[in-house]
């Protein structure tokens, strides 16, 4: 009987070891198509490339943007130095922090809920679609995520120095990362006892990640805490990428079905007064809440919610420890969050809302991860094309988001990579991304162009506050378009 037992642990455990082999073997190959596709889709990744590419070519430190990214700029700066400059290396290395991520979920979880719930736990963080999109691009929102759950992964083997440095390089890849602490002193306090430890944890965290951020200091002086701002935010497209990229029509769906069970439930409602006492509910709600501050004060993107995911996770196994939530509930969930990589359900036609204001609905589409990946494509096959056109003399030429991977295209190395304005050598032609205010002047005796089909006449308006028609730009078809018209009538 005992040995049965003891080959049943064995075949349990290796069970659970090659499920998690199998997983991270998926994780790999999902990856794999986008290694070679750019450096993503936001100009933000192209200028953290054009970074590193500069301090590997001994030019020092750059910030990409301020108020500066050390942790990912340092990073991808020594392995651009060891390696070469590449955008397989760099999207390498943010599929790497996507499965610390999942990973790391897996070691949080440990004998805190059952295998099958800490498998499916783990698997959602690595394939939910927004980890999915930023585990392929050098933007650093996906680098923070992994040093956060990191950090909880030491706190939780009570390890809280570790826990600190690893808070403080999380800190490193994006500053408003330092709300983490907060939620992740509560966990140390309640995991390894007593607040000493979370002291230990914070005081960590805050010289790693205050030592990092000498160097922009150093470079800029205060101005390093300055950002670029948005003139004029559009809050329902705002808060619609969030439903789209974070949540989804079936998580929405299945939590109010959930929602509505608990409350039906009369033992399950009195269990919900337990929940200050489970260390993975306080870690994880407390976490949503501090880390969706700077989204509703600062001008960000929805990727930069992206902790939402394996906190809200994290959140969902405390709620199953209680036994507020039923594993079954809890697993649909789960699969809810992940269905939107592959197919995307309630969506709405952006463009209608950016160009008429009409609110069109799209009940069935593509997943996003497919969208993004013919979206990367795109990119590379617009900014060739951008390179190979020929210009009209002395124009100048709104290409907007393939503009740094038009200039590759030209032949400009990455340190060289401009942000707004690039002049063709030997051609009178300047190419913009967008036009900013302060180079309104360097188009006064220019005609302006505008490439179809890059939202150009909406983004200039909502970034910079100004019309497109206020320089009697016209549009330009610089590779196939399906809106071209839409744009050319709203110039009017």
């Amino acid at each position: 009987m005992c040995e049965k037992r003891l080959l049943a642990y064995a075949q349990s455990r290796l069970t659970v070891l090659v499920s998690v082999i199998a997983v991270t073997a998926v994780y790999v190959l999902s990856r794999a198509p986008f290694l070679s596709l750019g450096y993503g889709l936001d100009d933000d990744a192209w200028l953290v490339a054009r970074a590193a590419d500069t301090l590997a070519a001994g030019g020092g430190y750059v910030a990409s943007r301020l108020p500066g990214y050390p942790t990912v700029e340092l990073l991808f700066g020594g392995l651009f130095s060891l390696f070469g400059t590449s955008t397989v290396l760099g999207n390498l290395a943010a599929s790497a922090a996507g499965l610390a991520a999942s990973l790391g979920i897996w070691f949080i979880l440990d004998g805190e809920v059952e295998t099958p719930l800490r498998l499916l736990a783990a698997v959602t963080v690595g394939f939910h679609p927004a980890i999915w999109k930023a585990s392929v691009t050098t933007l650093d929102p996906i680098f923070g995520t992994a040093f956060l759950i990191l950090a909880i992964v030491a706190v939780g083997r009570r390890r809280p120095l570790l826990g600190g440095l690893l808070l403080g390089l999380a800190v490193g890849c994006r500053v408003t990362n330092a709300l983490a602490a907060f939620p992740i002193a509560l966990f140390a306090n309640r995991r390894i006892g007593g607040w000493r430890a979370a002291i230990r944890v914070v005081a960590a965290g805050a010289v790693v990640g205050g030592a990092l951020f000498l160097l922009p200091a150093v470079t800029y002086g205060l101005g390093f805490l300055s950002y670029e701002p948005v003139i004029k935010r559009d809050f329902i497209t705002g808060g619609y990428k969030v439903y789209r990229e974070l949540v989804g029509l079936p998580l929405v769906l299945g939590s109010v079905a959930t929602v509505a069970a608990v409350l039906a439930s009369k033992p399950r409602r009195h269990r919900i007064r337990d929940l200050i006492g489970e260390p993975l509910v306080v870690l994880g709600g407390t976490a949503v809440v501090v880390l969706t501050t700077p989204f509703v004060l600062l001008p960000t993107d929805p990727q930069y919610l992206l902790p939402w995911v394996p906190f809200g996770v994290l959140f969902l196994a405390g709620l199953v420890r209680q036994r507020v939530l039923r594993l079954p509930w809890a697993a649909g969930l789960l699969v809810a969050a992940v269905v939107p990589s592959a197919i995307g359900f309630g969506q709405l036609d952006i463009d209608c809302w950016r160009y008429r204001r009409e609110l069109r609905p799209v009940l069935v589409g593509p997943g996003q991860v497919t969208e993004h990946y013919v979206e990367r494509i795109a990119q590379l096959d617009h900014a060739s094309a951008a390179a190979r056109f020929s210009y009209p003399i002395g124009s100048a030429v709104i290409v907007g988001r393939p503009f740094m991977a038009t200039q590759l295209a030209l032949g400009v190395p990455e340190r060289e990579l401009r942000v707004y304005l690039h002049q063709i050598p030997g051609r009178d032609v300047l190419l913009f991304r967008l036009i900013p205010p302060w180079l309104r002047d360097r188009v006064d005796d220019r005609p302006v162009f505008y490439a179809t089909g890059e939202h150009l006449i909406y983004l200039t308006q909502r970034i910079f506050g100004y019309e497109l028609v206020d320089l009697r730009a016209q549009p330009l078809q610089l590779w196939p378009s399906n809106d071209g018209g839409q744009e050319q009538a709203e110039s009017r």
